[in-house]
């Protein structure tokens, strides 16, 4: 540049450049660095320079050495070589610390004849070998690389472009949200007559899955819809066969494929002709007065069974009494009036049993031998059987812890039966009922009907 002096050189780079303050330090800490290095590097080179200088030193004074003690060995071999046989005789011994090996006395020539000359030996020269005592071994140079020298301030580090695979990602297994169980709210019709079929059978409710099954249940018995049809989430239809079916109510349940059900309880009813209310044939034996009362309902006429005596009902096929919910048949005493309104009775000594084919029979209530457990436990008057008089013979017992609807007929004389503790088939169905008077009783046992309830 004209005009242009190395007095005003730093004012226009300053300015031509801009550079701010902690630029310019930036800057001037990094040549101070450079410089700082450089003079490092320099100087580790001298030390190794030197380092250098004086293991060739020491070795070119080994070489020397071991270059002397060879010359001094040359030239003695040389004299050797060179000396006359009266010489040899009168060499000296050898000074050197470095002593050939001793070798063999030569032998001496054997005259032909004797001669006045002087005899002399021709000596029999062996391998000299040089035996240095202590010959310093040359080193074998070394080329050491001298190490890079290193700033005392690293200069920033430069990212290694390193290539790492992008891991495959494990695919999370996805869990199956668990679906709350479904829910019965009614079903339709809600009662039906046993022995009947009944269709179309629709259970509402919600939850339904596709595959889920629909039935009943009174804990004995269980009845499937056949065929079961999800219509909808909410509906399910399908046909029930009451055929085999116990009276009483029934819980409603459906079960979808995941194994969750819901119920809804006693929420069907099997209904059942009254015992009386059909043809129920009797079979007294001799000792039974007033045989057609018990077929009838209980109406405050009754049939006398005199010790001994047997009277033997069939209800008909498909009307057998059947084990449900509850209590499954009534035996109804002859009515007291006394006390009014609702009257008592006078319970008799006497035995019911039940039968499927009039060959096996299964005793399911005995007034008269004591208390019996589990039997006696199946009926609504156990605390009178297990109370501090046992069970004797007419027993007064008031109505109102019987079974009826006092005035009128069935009149409350009832003593409800549980067939449970049978332990029998759930699908049994007893057609026959024996009832009959022990003999030892102070009068005859007074029946006023019998009413199957399932």
């Amino acid at each position: 540049m004209p005009g242009l002096s190395l007095k005003d050189l730093p004012d226009r780079l300053r300015e031509r450049f801009s550079l701010s303050a902690y630029a310019r330090f930036i800057l001037l800490f990094t040549l101070f660095n450079l410089m700082f290095c450089v003079l490092l590097l320099l100087s580790i080179q001298n030390v190794q320079l030197r380092e250098g200088k004086r293991s060739l030193e020491g070795a070119l004074s080994t070489v020397e050495a071991v270059a002397a003690t060879a010359e001094q060995q040359i030239t003695q071999l040389r004299s050797t070589l060179n000396a006359t046989p009266a010489q040899i005789g009168q060499a000296p011994t050898s000074t050197e610390t470095n002593t050939p090996t001793p070798q063999p006395s030569p032998l001496s020539p054997t005259p032909s004849a004797p001669s006045p000359t002087a005899t002399f030996r021709t000596p029999t020269m062996a391998p000299f070998t040089l035996t240095p005592t202590a010959t310093p071994s040359l080193p074998t140079p070394t080329h050491t690389a001298l190490p890079t020298p290193q700033p005392s301030v690293p200069p920033p580090s430069r990212p290694t472009n390193t290539y790492t695979p992008t891991p495959t990602p494990t695919p999370t297994p996805t869990s199956t949200p668990t679906l709350p169980p479904p829910q019965v709210f009614s079903i339709f019709p809600p009662s039906s007559e046993t022995g009947s079929l009944v269709s179309p059978v629709e259970v509402w409710g919600w939850g339904f899955q596709t595959g889920a099954d629909a039935q009943i249940s009174n804990g004995i018995n269980t009845i499937s819809l056949q065929p079961c049809t999800v219509v909808s989430p909410t509906l399910v239809t399908g046909t029930l066969d009451l055929s085999t079916a116990a009276g009483g109510p029934w819980d409603v349940v459906v079960t979808n494929p995941d194994t969750q059900s819901g119920m809804a309880s006693n929420a069907f009813t099997v209904t059942i002709p009254i015992t009386y209310a059909y043809g129920v044939t009797a079979n007294c034996s001799a000792e039974v007065s007033g045989c057609s009362e018990v077929t009838g309902a209980p109406d405050g006429n009754q049939a006398d069974i005199s010790p001994g005596g047997v009277i033997t009902l069939d209800l008909g096929v498909g009307n057998g009494i059947r084990d449900g919910r509850g209590y499954d048949l009534v035996f109804y005493e002859w009515w007291n009036t006394d006390p009014p309104p609702t009257g008592s009775i006078y319970l008799d000594w006497i035995v019911i049993e039940l039968s499927e084919d009039l060959n096996i029979w299964y005793e399911v209530f005995n007034w008269g031998d004591g208390y019996r457990s589990p039997m006696d436990d199946f009926t609504n008057i156990a605390n009178f059987s297990n109370d501090s008089d046992g069970e004797v013979d007419n027993e007064r017992i008031l109505a109102d812890l019987l079974y009826g609807n006092p005035p009128t007929p069935p009149y409350p004389t009832g003593i409800l039966i549980d067939i449970a503790f049978l332990g029998g088939r759930p699908d049994a169905s007893y057609r026959y009922v024996r009832l009959r008077c022990p003999d030892g009783g102070d009068d005859p046992a007074q029946v006023d009907g019998v009413e199957r309830l399932h």
